[in-house]
């Protein structure tokens, strides 16, 4: 609440006037004024907390690799950027050993079904990754990415073809 009265305050005004705004990530105050952190990925997080305080149309992440891939490109050389995914499959991804996004980091987008574009500050042509709500019209089934966490193994298949249960085998 008190970022979206301060971006109310302080930052919409400008954006109506048609200004550019530029603003750091990642150091922020506590309630009471002292001076913090937001740890990894903490632009990232200012960025959604941000975009989802101004009801954003959209929130850009800019990294370095061309969005969203279909595993470690130092594990496997020959990963691609996926042009589309849920927010469920990402905070998946991250929270299972995904380094591009911190879960926490598309929070705030999420809860106000805001789309998230993560795209390569290196090569800004390039597409990237949007990360929606939902898709209703789904690809021929295959493995969408891989993410890698030690001591972990993790499974999730969807099949729109078992009987009584749609979703999640």
């Amino acid at each position: 609440r008190a970022i979206r009265r301060a971006a109310a305050k302080y930052i919409a005004p400008l954006l109506k006037k048609d200004l550019l705004i530029i603003t750091q990530g990642f150091i922020a105050a506590t309630a009471e004024g002292v001076p913090t952190t937001l740890g990894r990925n903490g632009s990232d997080y200012s960025a959604s907390l941000l975009g989802a305080a101004l009801d954003a149309d959209e929130i850009q992440i800019w990294t370095d690799v061309n969005g969203i891939l279909t595993a470690d490109p130092t594990i496997i050389p020959s990963a691609k950027p996926l042009q589309m995914m849920t927010f469920d499959e990402a905070s998946e991804l991250a929270y299972f050993g995904a380094r591009v996004l911190h879960p926490a980091s598309i929070q705030p987008a999420m809860e106000q079904s805001i789309p998230v574009r993560v795209l390569n500050s290196h090569f800004p042509e390039e597409k990237g990754t949007i990360i929606v709500p939902n898709i209703t019209v789904r690809e021929k089934p295959h493995v969408k990415s891989i993410a890698y966490k030690e001591n972990i193994t993790l499974v999730t298949l969807q099949s729109s073809s078992l009987l009584f249960s749609p979703e999640i085998m």
